[in-house]
């Protein structure tokens, strides 16, 4: 066997993909999971699981940074995408199944974010619809209306008290000037009857000039803020609704009394300005939420978007990278394979352990390549045997001068001699291929019986042939052979023996004219 040059596939080849420059990949990677711990930190900080307060400043800073990520892993793709793109437009090999291995895996990678966006959008519309739909808005707006309308009411009595106290008030100045004493006796006879347990006559900067309290353990009273003698300077009454304590009031200025203002208090009871105060802060904090709905279901959406576009760009960009090592051990063997395809079996792939089974798929490839060119070997060394063989036959089979047929088992012509093309007066290449009887019909007897009788080795018959307007006797023999390599066969051989039966014819002639003459 001639000696040839193994042409071994090189590891890294010309390919679209990812193999360009090894620094990219490497970079692609630490940025992708820098992009991954950059957006579990914000969405940790967006969520308040840490102790940095989530600021307008600080929400802008995390969506400048992961936009910056998201941007350059991007960039990064799209030049993958692009020499992919300019590799299947050339049609170098493993393009098309490169591009089936990034679409599926970002498919795979894609369609489980695009799932849990719809149902988070959804399960988060519902859930805000259900805070937020009519029946809840008027059990909330019902309640801060019970409150205000208990307030309302409170504020109406004692309204109507202290104006009425007052009136009866205004008209006692005498007294209160010559008997201080008379006239703490009608302001205690005056908050009895309307049942205030507290009432004062105070100066406009706030003095207490007539005190009187008609509950001793009542001793916390918040007194009128200064705002209050400016709004009642007009003559009308000011109610103080409860503000951090627990009472309701109302500042009135009495008339012809010189800047003095009759201020009247009633508590309220704390089991119910509780309850009321946290019923108004909670309906305070559902208005302003049904305000700001929107905008949190922006800030999730951005949230989300911004996660599951990281997520996604990464497991692309993983993708590209596991495609790469899929795809490389394949390209070499499509490589090798067309190397082997135009007839050139000195080819072999390298074998790289790692690569798992594709690695024992290569080394079964350059088995099956070194068997294919051992065999190529000895069939070029059995067909050069056969040739020589062949022509030592046809040399052989020229030199004889009866006609040589080979036939097959289906009684095709295989071999003809010189000879053979004479006496049948044809061609070798009319006689190659076809059916002995169909050339030469007058064997066709004795042809079916060498068919037919399988066990006999030899047939032997005299026909006669006539070829070329010349009728010559011919002497047919069909003997069987049977070989491992084509089966069954015969070798017709054709002797001309039209002289020797001539010849015979005129012996017998003469030899009949001589015993007429010996009896005559």
């Amino acid at each position: 066997m001639d000696q040839q040059t193994i042409l071994t596939i090189p590891k890294t080849t010309t390919v679209p993909i990812g193999d360009r420059t090894r620094w990219m990949r490497r970079f692609g990677m630490v940025l992708t999971v820098i992009a991954l711990i950059t957006v579990m930190v914000s969405f940790a900080i967006l969520t308040g699981m840490t102790r940095v307060v989530p600021t307008v400043s600080t929400v802008w800073l995390t969506l400048i940074v992961n936009g910056v990520l998201m941007v350059m892993l991007m960039a990064l793709i799209g030049v993958e995408l692009f020499g992919l793109w300019r590799a299947w437009v050339a049609g170098r090999a493993a393009a098309r199944l490169h591009l089936r291995v990034i679409g599926v895996f970002s498919a795979v990678a894609a369609a489980p974010a695009l799932i849990i966006a719809v149902l988070a959008s959804v399960t988060l519309e519902r859930g805000l619809d259900r805070w937020f739909e009519d029946r809840t808005r008027l059990i909330v707006d019902s309640a801060a209306m019970v409150g205000d309308a208990y307030l309302a009411e409170h504020s109406r009595a004692i309204r109507a008290d202290a104006m009425a106290m007052a009136t009866d008030v205004g008209r006692a100045k005498e007294l209160y000037e010559s008997e201080p004493d008379r006239f703490d006796g009608l302001m205690a006879t005056q908050c009895r009857l309307r049942g205030l347990p507290a009432a004062f006559i105070l100066a406009e900067n706030g003095t207490v000039m007539t005190r009187t309290v008609i509950v001793n353990d009542w001793s916390e009273i918040q007194m009128p803020p200064p705002e209050a003698y400016a709004r009642a300077e007009n003559g009308e009454p000011v109610v103080l609704t409860p503000g951090q304590t627990n009472q309701v009031g109302v500042i009135i200025k009495l008339d012809g009394w010189d800047g003095l203002y009759l201020y009247a208090t009633r508590p309220l009871d704390p089991r119910v300005l509780g309850p009321l105060r946290q019923a108004k802060e909670a309906v305070a904090d559902y208005r302003q939420l049904d305000q700001s709905r929107f905008g949190a279901q922006l800030a999730f959406a951005l949230i989300f978007v911004g996660v599951s576009l990281i997520f996604l760009i990464a497991a692309i960009w993983i993708g590209i990278g596991f495609a790469n090592r899929l795809v490389s051990p394949i390209r070499r063997l499509i490589l090798a394979a067309d190397y082997v395809s135009k007839g050139h079996l000195a080819v072999q792939v390298p074998v790289r352990r790692k690569e798992g089974d594709l690695a024992h798929l290569a080394e079964t490839f350059n088995t099956m390549t070194s068997e294919l060119r051992g065999q190529r070997a000895e069939l070029i060394a059995a067909k050069d045997q056969i040739d020589s063989r062949r022509r030592f036959t046809e040399t052989v089979l020229a030199g004889v001068t009866a006609g040589v047929l080979g036939v097959d088992g289906e009684g095709r012509v295989t071999l003809v001699n010189r000879s053979a093309e004479q006496l049948l007066a044809t061609r070798e290449e009319e006689l190659m291929g076809h059916r002995l009887f169909e050339v030469m019909p007058e064997v066709a007897q004795i042809l079916e019986e060498a068919l037919g009788e399988p066990d006999t080795r030899m047939h032997q018959d005299q026909i006669s042939l006539l070829r070329a307007g010349r009728e010559q006797t011919v002497n047919v023999r069909i003997t069987s052979e049977v070989t491992d390599a084509s089966g069954r066969g015969f070798v017709v051989t054709l002797d001309d023996i039209t002289d020797l039966v001539t010849a015979q014819r005129s012996s017998a002639w003469a030899d009949v004219a001589r015993r007429i003459a010996h009896e005559i």
